[in-house]
């Protein structure tokens, strides 16, 4: 017996399992400890498991390792092959086998048929005839285990080369019993060089198919490297800023105003702009366009406005132009351009814009300003260009002092201007603070730029204590804030409400403190409000460096058609997602589309299916709010109107704006106004698919009811927007609604507010 093994515990236990079988009678289990030795079994487990160097030997050599088995436990020598199989059955049951296996079940059945040849010699020798030998058979576990195949390998080569069985035993296969072939051990030779010679064959079939798939997949890769090659080349994309020859051929250089938020940077360089024989200012709103074109105008120059939405004064006649930056021309030679917060090249949405108007502004002088976050960026972009950059720097005018204890509501002085970060906060902040008889202005993003003015001088002439606004004042609007203070740190992003960015932060905060107004700019946050040390930290640090790996970029009109013809096909958000994937993917310049440009191309690919695809391409600069419904049902009837050819009448949106008034109406007004914008965007573009009378005139009387409601007195229990509540059955309208008293302390609006609830309730 070669290489059983096992500790005096193991064979213990082995005996005491052994013995409630019934087998235990003879047992000695001091000597078969003595007499097996070492500390632990090899042979045992090899044999159990299934080994494959045991697999080739052959059920005799097998045989031979395991008759002496049931001497070591003193077990009865008459049926040799039945004691050594309830000896591996007990052996297996301890250790954990599923079974004995089918190499032992092979040597048993090899002791069985040498059992039977014994018994039918010693009847002939007696004379006395014998029953047929039972043969060895040797089933398709085995063969796999000795050809190193799957079993279902084998199963399968029999199957196909029509190998006949002998005969069929049922085998415990993972997950169920299963009949499978087994033949005679004269037949294992022959069926064993077949195996070997089709598994040999089929794996010379599987390692061809794949070095074909592999040449196959190589060869597609060629061919799409190819033709994406191709249509770079074609399209221009392969060199992004040859597509601006005019830029190139000027020899700019370029003059960086970097600096913090109310620290003079704009000013310079609209000073050294208005210095210049001809320039363009580029904002990134079109209230900061309407700002520059103002002071343009009043520092003598021959200044005209240019947004998506509207023209004012003389374009052909003027010298200095105030846009946004989506409207740049880049083929208007100027000797300035002042490109506005730079900083948003960062941005995933708009940054292609700055990127497009640093790299192909046709000005022979860059004029940047920003924060000096962006310094990296703008060095590294202008190295790319081999364009001079001179780095001027600026420091805040008035001094930024954190306050260090929340300010409650109740303290808030005039001057102070409180952010918050949704629409519906900054209206229940309105109606607490009107509750107290205080005076309001406010500003978030879905005002419309007249309106945003407004609202700043009723906060800049003393008519409105305190201002309430979004992050939408961190650009634009020159506000007399003495305080910042926050109405809370977090902002919702879609899905989820997350703590603001540090760089969001500081800008908001720069907004406090004016210089020749208020010499100290003071920041707090409201009492209750959490992430006050993010606060203070994010005012203390510098800010974090723009230096992208790549610098983003939207493909021209021309680009993306020649694109869409090279690839055949005439949709654009197909062509724009083969760009980003395949011809500007890598790069110092590359198209990363976010899921709102996707979004929209596959709905102006929907809505616009007539239109030629360098039309739709123009629709993606479209202002269209994804997220509101009203909105987005205008903009599908308005664009489908212009792929049919006809006029999309602005009459049922005058008619609603005529009907609607008040400030429980304001979010109808607002979305309105909205989509007076939008109506001016497409009319001027398509002349003849919208009344642009009709649109400035919706967009007037929308603009003006909005400032009227945002003006008003703050009323008990009012709801701005569709949720407001409406009066229950045979109530009139103006129950629940009497007005608070706007004077007097807290003990009076208390009684009144008593007095009204005792009037409902009668």
């Amino acid at each position: 017996m070669h290489g059983i093994v096992a500790t005096p515990a193991d064979w213990r236990a082995l005996a005491e399992r052994i013995g409630r079988d019934g087998l235990a009678d003879k047992l000695s289990v001091r000597a078969a400890v003595e007499r097996l030795g070492p500390p632990r079994t090899a042979f045992l487990d090899r044999l159990l498991a299934g080994d494959p160097a045991l697999a080739r030997r052959t059920p005799a050599e097998l045989w031979d390792e395991l008759k002496h088995l049931p001497e070591r436990f003193d077990l009865p020598r008459r049926d040799r092959p039945a004691q050594v199989r309830r000896v591996l059955s007990a052996y297996a049951r301890h250790h954990g086998f599923s079974g004995i296996g089918p190499l032992a079940e092979a040597a048993l059945a090899h002791a069985a048929d040498e059992r039977a040849g014994r018994a039918a010699a010693r009847r002939q020798r007696a004379e006395v005839p014998a029953p047929a030998a039972v043969p060895q058979l040797v089933d398709a576990i085995w063969l796999a285990q000795r050809v190193g195949a799957d079993v279902g390998q084998v199963l399968a080569i029999l199957r196909r080369c029509g190998v006949e069985r002998d005969a069929s035993l049922t085998r415990r296969l993972p997950g169920r019993a299963q009949r499978i072939p087994a033949f005679r051990e004269e037949r294992v030779r022959e069926i064993e060089a077949l195996l070997r010679r089709e598994l040999a064959a089929d794996r010379a079939r599987i390692e061809a198919a794949r070095r074909e798939e592999e040449r196959r997949r190589e060869q597609q890769r060629h061919e799409r490297a190819a033709r994406a090659a191709r249509l770079r080349a074609a399209s221009g994309l392969g060199d992004y800023p040859a597509l601006f020859p005019e830029a190139r051929s000027l020899g700019r250089r370029w003059i960086a105003f970097l600096g913090p938020t109310n620290s003079g940077k704009t000013y310079a360089a609209m000073q050294a702009l208005m210095t210049a024989r001809t320039g363009v200012y580029l904002a990134p709103l079109r209230l900061l366009a309407l700002e520059g074109y103002e002071i343009l105008q009043e520092g003598g120059m021959k200044a005209a406005m240019l947004t998506g939405e509207e023209t004012l004064g003389d374009l052909d006649a003027a010298t200095h132009v105030a846009s946004t930056i989506e409207m740049l021309s880049t083929r208007r030679v100027v000797d300035a351009a002042v490109i506005d917060e730079v900083q948003m090249l960062g941005d995933p949405q708009r940054g292609h814009a700055w990127t497009q108007a640093l790299v192909g502004a046709p000005a022979r002088t860059l004029l940047i300003c920003g924060s000096p976050a962006a310094e990296p960026a703008l060095r590294r972009l202008s190295a790319l260009l081999g364009e001079p950059l001179e780095i001027r720097r600026f420091q805040r005018k008035a001094p930024l002092e954190l306050l260090s204890r929340p300010v409650h509501i109740g303290a808030l002085r005039e001057g102070d201007a409180v952010v918050v970060f949704s629409r519906r906060q900054a209206h229940d902040l309105r109606q607490a603070l009107g509750r107290q008889g205080r005076r309001t202005a406010m500003i978030y993003g879905s005002l419309s730029p007249q309106v945003r003015r407004t609202e700043a001088a009723r906060f800049n002439s003393g008519e409105a204590e305190i201002l309430i606004a979004t992050d939408a004042i961190g650009m634009g609007l020159n506000l007399n804030i003495r305080r910042i203070l926050f109405g809370a740190l977090k902002k919702f992003t879609g899905t989820t409400a997350g703590w603001l960015e540090p760089e969001a932060m500081r800008q908001i905060a720069g907004r406090a403190g004016r210089y020749g107004k208020h010499e100290v700019g003071e920041v707090g946050v409201l009492l209750g409000v959490e992430g006050f040390d993010r606060l203070a930290t994010a005012l203390r640090q510098a800010p974090a460096p723009l230096d992208p790996p790549s610098f983003r970029f939207f493909p021209p009109a021309e680009a993306t058609t020649a694109v869409a013809e090279g690839l055949g096909v005439d949709r654009l958000l197909p062509t724009l997602d083969y760009i980003a994937g395949s011809v500007a993917r890598r790069g110092e310049f590359v198209l990363r589309l976010e899921d709102e440009q996707r979004e929209l191309a596959g709905l102006v690919d929907l809505w616009a299916r007539r239109l030629p695809l360098e039309q739709r391409h123009r629709l993606l600069g479209s202002p269209i709010p994804l997220a509101i419904g009203r909105v987005v049902d205008f903009a599908q009837s308005a664009i489908e109107a212009l792929a049919q050819g006809r006029e999309r009448s602005l009459e049922p949106e005058l008619e609603e704006v005529h009907r609607l008034h008040g400030y429980g109406r304001l979010q109808g007004l607002e979305d309105l106004a909205r989509i007076a914008t939008l109506a001016r965007w497409l009319g001027r573009r398509w002349p003849g698919t919208l009344d642009l009378q009709l649109a400035d005139a919706l967009a007037e009387e929308a603009d003006r009811k909005i400032a009227a409601a945002l003006a008003s007195r703050p009323r008990e229990r009012q709801v701005v927007g569709p949720e407001r509540h409406r009066p229950a059955k045979g109530k009139g309208r103006g129950h629940g609604k009497r007005r608070l008293a706007r004077t007097g302390g807290a003990r009076e609006r208390q009684e009144a507010m008593k007095r009204d609830a005792g009037r409902r309730h009668l």
